[in-house]
């Protein structure tokens, strides 16, 4: 295992952004060395101290520059987090200390911004640049390392602890169907910790052989974290599904989004870490994908922009409208195929109407507006309910009695009243025969009349062995 510790030259070039991905950005160089950057660190020089692939970064303050460095970013790399201490105390920050995971060029290892206070006392910051380190100058030592077979063997523990946490993580529910491949899954991690146990065990044991045992342990880490962070895109996406309505989407676009969203955690057990970043990369811009623009109001005023007869209308207000008609016209073309980004139908339906309104026709008249879209009756209809009702002979509150004294109130099962709107209510009466002995004992025997009233229509449902008709 080579360890080593060395001063290096390096460059500071100016960086800015040209893309990102969602989880970090993405820079270029502008200019290859800033010399006013690079004399912000003692003697220009930057110290790495690496053991097996990773490399600590240091970097010391020139005191003729700066008092204090209040705040160092670096961006991510490879989507990770890069921890960033300041020191050696909080009241005395001028060591800059990080990790990486190897030799990165200029363009992997960023410093997004540093924030400082020069010796005058004022806030300074230098913006995105880079550390173009000169790896070649390092000499490669077998020194002996205080307590490096202890730190080793710490380390390899907790690979090991890490990787029997990702095995306990690939057992959940929502991580297993216990397919073929769940078990190579857990099967990879298991046969890694085993080679660690091996490895903390070894004389021969190095910092290179863990990395490369712990390899499939870290990757499913990285698949750990693209799930987790694809399963909250998802429950916040849904929680505020609500602001996707049929007012500016088509139902069915807005039916076949959610679908989709609700389709994407189970597609995420079976995708390795580039297909989980491509899966994420798609639920991001699945809105262009799968909802459109609702242009029913739109489509209405077209269809009525192309019933106009062109040769009752003078010139210069034909030119208006029919500039606004085809520009209409374009914008449904687009929707059909895809969703831009910015929605124009308010304003294309706000324009091509008033280009009709504006209509003149060759004798000076305006022509026809125009007419409001139909209100939609979203009103929901009340729900039916029952009421009592007993028979009574007409002007009195009588019973009516049959010519054996029964009463023709014990026949009716039920009374149902329907709300029909405008004032008008259907009653749905239904009569059933009293049974005794398995035989009818009571039941209406002929047809009766029933005398509607301008505020109710009744329709009577008589039963009859089990059966029913309506009379």
């Amino acid at each position: 295992m080579m360890v080593f510790t060395l001063l290096l030259t390096f460059k500071t070039p100016t960086m800015v952004t040209v893309s990102s991905d969602g989880q970090q950005d993405f820079y270029k160089k502008v200019v290859d060395n800033k010399e006013e950057i690079k004399n912000l660190f003692k003697e220009s020089l930057v110290g790495i101290y690496k053991q097996g692939q990773d490399i600590e970064i240091n970097l010391v303050a020139n005191p003729d520059k700066v008092s204090k460095i209040t705040s160092f970013v670096v961006n991510k790399v490879s989507g990770l987090d890069t921890n960033v201490k300041l020191g050696p105390s909080a009241e005395d920050q001028h060591i800059v200390a990080f990790s990486v995971p190897g030799e990165l060029k200029a363009e992997q290892l960023v410093v997004s911004n540093m924030t400082y206070i020069d010796k005058n006392g004022v806030k300074q910051q230098t913006g995105p640049f880079a550390l173009d380190i000169n790896y070649s100058a390092a000499k490669k030592s077998n020194d002996a390392i205080p307590k490096y077979r202890e730190k080793l063997n710490e380390k390899i523990q907790n690979w090991i602890d890490r990787g029997n946490k990702v095995n306990e993580w690939l057992l959940t529910k929502e991580n297993t169907s216990d397919t073929a491949a769940d078990f190579s899954q857990r099967a990879k991690i298991s046969e890694a910790v085993t080679k660690l146990q091996e490895l903390k065990r070894s004389d021969s044991a190095n910092y290179d052989k863990l990395y490369e045992i712990s390899t499939p342990i870290h990757e499913m880490e990285d698949i750990a974290t693209l799930r987790e962070v694809l399963d909250i895109k998802v429950a916040k996406l849904l929680e505020f599904f609500d602001l996707y309505n049929e007012k500016t989407y088509t139902k069915e676009s807005i039916e076949n989004y959610k679908n989709y969203i609700k389709s994407v955690p189970a597609l995420k057990n079976t995708r390795n870490i580039k297909e989980l970043v491509q899966l994420i990369k798609d639920f991001d811009n699945a809105n262009f994908t799968y909802l459109r623009y609702n242009t029913t109001e739109l489509k209405r005023i077209i269809d009525i922009a192309d019933k106009k007869i062109r040769s009752e209308y003078e010139p210069v207000s034909l030119e208006k409208f029919d500039q606004a008609l085809n520009h209409a016209k374009d914008w449904i073309n687009q929707t059909n195929s895809y969703n831009p980004q910015i929605n124009e139908t308010s304003d294309l339906v706000k324009q091509l109407t008033e280009a009709i309104n504006n209509l003149t026709t060759k004798d000076g008249r305006k022509g026809e507006p125009v007419p409001a879209a139909p209100v939609e009756n979203t009103t929901k209809p009340a729900e039916p309910y029952n009421v009592t009702a007993k028979f009574v002979e007409r002007g009195s509150d009588k019973p009516i009695k049959t010519r054996y004294s029964r009463d023709l109130t014990e026949l009716i099962k039920n009374v149902e009243v329907h709300e029909l709107g405008n004032g008008k209510n259907e009653v749905i009466l239904t009569l059933e025969p009293k049974i005794m002995g398995g035989a009818i004992d009571f039941a209406l025997a002929d047809t009766f009349q029933i005398q509607q009233s301008r505020k109710y229509r009744c329709r009577c449902r008589c039963f009859r062995d089990k059966k029913y008709w309506r009379s």
